[in-house]
């Protein structure tokens, strides 16, 4: 077996994760355009402490969790979840619909729509980690305002106005988030977005060895060559992570 990447505090670092030689962390992924980008800071948790002399910063594992949806969801499909979307009891996601914003007779209106593709029908499963938000976004969200549109009802995001949430907000707030960060902190955020994210979801489940047509079925590509695409754009600059996968294989 491979020796395990290490920080200099002699904790394993996960894929993605590495340290500078100045003790910098820094963590590398794939955009939405295939090209590969960075985060850093210099803390790994939240609990450690900051070095003498640095700027406060929000720690690396931080950082990644608010960059990662852990679901691989378009934004359209995100926004138009409702409780009966959500499957406590079989830990999964059930896909079904989308929400988009369609200009009509001069006005602009929210609609139901099926998913991109017949693909898009899926059931995706969720962590614990993703089923506890999802409890306590149903039990804090503000109520709505009893719309329903095209059957459809009780929607788990919703605005200020009780009405269903949209892709454009969403991506106003990934904007505002960015901005804020980086307005206050030394070492910017790149530009995140919610495809991005998902985009990110994807390349992280195909690092892990997950296989293409399970990925292909989670993600709701209605082509395998969309997914094989990710696989294409993938970079293994570190050779520790590359025995760790052969020995992984030759373990089976």
């Amino acid at each position: 077996m491979s020796v395990k990447r290490r920080d200099n505090k002699n904790r394993v670092l996960r894929n993605g994760e590495s340290q500078r030689k100045d003790g910098r962390y820094a963590y590398t992924y794939v955009d939405a355009n295939g090209k590969q980008k960075f985060l850093y800071s210099w803390k790994l948790e939240k609990t450690d402490k900051l070095p003498q002399g640095k700027r406060d910063c929000v720690a690396l594992r931080e950082k990644i969790k608010h960059i990662l949806f852990n679901t691989g969801l378009r934004i359209s499909e995100f926004v138009g979840l409702t409780e009966s979307n959500i499957d406590f009891s079989g830990g999964c996601i059930k896909v079904d619909h989308q929400v988009l914003i369609r200009t009509i007779d001069g006005h602009s209106r929210t609609i139901i729509e099926n998913p991109k593709s017949e693909n898009g029908v899926r059931n995706i499963p969720m962590s614990d980690e993703v089923a506890e938000c999802f409890k306590r976004i149903i039990e804090k969200r503000k109520p709505s305002n009893g719309i329903e549109i095209d059957g459809i009802k009780d929607f788990l995001f919703i605005t200020r106005l009780g009405n269903p949430s949209h892709a454009t907000i969403w991506h106003k707030r990934f904007r505002n988030i960015c901005r804020k960060y980086n307005k206050n902190h030394e070492v910017p955020v790149p530009k995140i977005t919610p495809h991005i994210c998902r985009h990110t979801f994807c390349s992280k489940m195909a690092r892990r060895g997950m296989n293409p047509k399970m990925l292909q079925y989670v993600m709701g590509h209605s082509d395998i060559s969309m997914t094989m695409n990710i696989y294409a754009h993938m970079t293994y600059n570190d050779i520790n992570d590359i025995k760790d996968e052969m020995a992984r294989i030759c373990d089976k």
